[in-house]
């Protein structure tokens, strides 16, 4: 079953180079207290308006920064992710910060700043009445963020983020699954039956005979983090696993990579009629939760702030897509029931998998193993 391509979605994340939706709202953020803080006279007068500004400036370079690219250190615009409730949403004290630098209520500066940042279909924000400003990611930007996350690869050569076009590498689709070649995207890909990659997809057992998981490490002292680099490994090629039997069930049309990465090309029904978000199970919402803060980890360490173990933020991801199997049915009667859910589920092991990999190999320098 070949499902509509997508490389002209608006993907939220992927297009600009975001995976963290942190890193996101601090660009946002940042963008936003820069127009207010040109467009007000009491602000703009100020002597030290430049040095105040100067926290949120990219690194020197004679190479034009992106955004995704700039120092915005957790120190410099505070905003923390919500762990309770549903949904995803931030919060950030950066009015409260600068209501004595600027000489101004923070109560004002939070909705002067609220009202100059440009708010789109992806996410919304609001100010509390103790001048805390809430950035809250909508059904819509959940699914941008998440469809970017399966659009994403990595170049095998040096690891350089490859945007949705223009790839440098040549997928080639897997057994069972011909796409014609695609014009106007820059995108290349075989019509041809995969031999040498396609054992995995071949090899792949019926929903009900998955292998059990091999025996991890034995516990104690060093071999407790074996253990737990072993746990994390097992997540990223049990969700490769599962991945190729959607691929041969039909519910997603797996692409490989010249590096070998599994990706995809096509977009995932993540909404319903209604526009609500499809994942609404606890268990998918606690993955979708967990990604998020271990993708906002492995940023905040990147830019010099807070001190998250990546181990840590790997092992929690990889204990929710485990749980998300076995709580949430994707084969069997339930692609039968509800054919989009089932495919939106695939799409969140994709989505998953893509954090693990990231995690394993660019954070702990280890193997992501499409299988064990």
């Amino acid at each position: 079953m070949n499902h509509k391509g997508t490389r002209d979605i608006d993907t939220w994340s992927d297009a600009a180079g975001f995976r963290s939706i942190k890193e996101k709202f601090c660009h946002e953020l940042e963008i936003g207290l820069k127009l207010y803080g040109r467009s007000s006279p009491a602000i703009a007068s100020g002597q030290n308006l430049e040095d105040i500004l100067g926290m949120f400036r990219p690194c020197e370079s004679s190479q034009k920064t992106l955004p995704h690219q700039k120092t915005l250190a957790q120190r410099d615009i505070p905003l923390h992710r919500v762990k309770e409730g549903y949904g995803v949403t931030y919060i950030s004290a950066v009015a409260l910060k600068l209501e004595k630098v600027w000489a101004q209520r923070a109560i004002e500066i939070a909705c002067n700043l609220a009202a100059a940042v440009v708010t789109t279909q992806n996410f919304t924000i609001t100010v509390s009445p103790s001048a805390w400003i809430h950035l809250h990611l909508t059904p819509t930007g959940i699914a941008h963020w998440l469809q970017g996350l399966c659009l994403w690869r990595e170049d095998g050569e040096d690891g350089a983020k490859q945007s949705g076009t223009g790839l440098s590498v040549e997928p080639i689709v897997l057994s069972g699954h011909k796409r014609a070649k695609q014009s106007g995207t820059g995108l290349s890909v075989e019509p041809i039956v995969l031999n040498r990659l396609a054992s995995p997809l071949q090899n792949c057992p019926p929903p009900t005979e998955l292998p059990s998981p091999p025996t991890p490490p034995p516990r104690g002292g060093r071999g407790d983090k074996e253990r737990q680099l072993f746990e994390v490994q097992y997540a990223h090629a049990r969700c490769c696993s599962l991945l190729r039997l959607a691929h041969r069930e039909g519910l997603i049309s797996l692409v490989v990579a010249a590096s070998g990465d599994l990706t995809t090309e096509e977009t995932f029904p993540w909404l319903d009629g209604e526009g609500n978000l499809r994942l609404s199970h606890p268990a998918e919402m606690a993955v979708i939760s967990q990604l998020a803060g271990s993708l906002d980890g492995f940023w905040d360490l990147h830019q010099g702030g807070k001190n998250a173990s990546v181990l840590r933020l790997a092992l929690g991801l990889s204990q929710d897509l485990l749980k998300f199997y076995a709580d949430c049915r994707i084969f069997g009667e339930m692609q039968k029931e509800n054919l989009a859910l089932a495919r939106a589920r695939s799409g969140l092991l994709l989505a998953g998998m893509q954090g693990l990999k990231l995690l394993l190999e660019n954070g702990l320098g280890i193997l992501a193993p499409l299988e064990l």
